[in-house]
């Protein structure tokens, strides 16, 4: 309790995945620091032995019951959700080229039932992949001055139960299918999205039914959509638009 880490790989190359497992504390003050690395994937990364290694980090769940693999072809024998928690991710880059297919691979990921709580990702640099992220059941989420332009399928998404506090500033985002940014599931959410340029198909999408008096401030930035600047199917959600560039008309409270 009360350890604070540093991983800093000092500009040196990584290739594959760190692995953050919370050991099911859900209240823990403990800090994770992972900076300056340049993440590249392995060649048969998320197949095979890669098992839900789709990420350069990962947050994945050790709770198995049935006792498949759940990463790196291990059997999960622990009985808790990982809880990761107050992790920041900064200053590294993100490759998932390979010569493969480069829609499988995420910048930062918490896969279904690993919950996890403040998480931050700063200027993170990502190219020829899936998304920059992909968050399940994350609460405290704050992503800033990260770039996901070159080849980028999806931009990020947080689904899930409760989302509070969700800060999304100053990104670059240029996706080619679906969505820049996604916020969907269900919970209380309250979400602030500032100084972004995001282009996709859809630029902002919301979706699934959330708590009475979840809110969205879209407070500044660019937003275009080929298809649509914002689409929100969600229930119970206060939109609000005070300021921002839209190539269509939009409108929020």
């Amino acid at each position: 309790a009360g350890l604070n880490l540093t991983i800093d790989g000092k500009d040196k190359t990584l290739t594959g995945q760190i692995v953050v497992d919370g050991v099911g504390r859900y209240t823990g003050t403990e800090t994770l620091l992972i900076t300056n690395i340049k993440f590249v994937r392995a060649a048969d990364q998320s197949t095979g032995a890669w098992k839900d290694a789709d990420a350069f980090v990962g947050f994945p769940s050790p709770k198995n019951p049935t006792g498949t693999p759940w990463y790196y072809g291990t059997t999960g024998t622990a009985d808790h959700f990982n809880y990761a928690h107050n992790v920041t991710i900064q200053n590294c880059t993100m490759d998932g080229s390979d010569g493969a297919d480069n829609q499988t691979m995420v910048g930062v990921k918490s896969y279904s039932k690993a919950t996890a709580y403040n998480i931050t990702l700063d200027n993170i640099t990502i190219s020829h992949a899936h998304s920059l992220a992909q968050f399940t059941s994350t609460e405290g989420i704050t992503i800033t001055n990260c770039t996901a332009t070159e080849d980028i399928y999806h931009g990020l998404s947080i689904t899930g139960g409760n989302h509070n506090e969700v800060e999304i500033s100053g990104n670059e985002i240029d996706a080619y299918d679906d969505y820049g940014i996604r916020i969907k599931g269900s919970g209380e959410k309250h979400v602030t999205l500032s100084d972004n340029e995001v282009e996709a198909p859809n630029a902002v999408v919301l979706e699934g039914t959330w708590s009475v008096g979840s809110t969205v401030d879209i407070e500044s930035g660019t937003y275009i959509g080929t298809e649509s600047c914002i689409t929100d199917n969600s229930v119970n959600t206060e939109l609000t638009i005070s300021g921002g560039t839209f190539n269509e008309e939009v409108s929020g409270e």
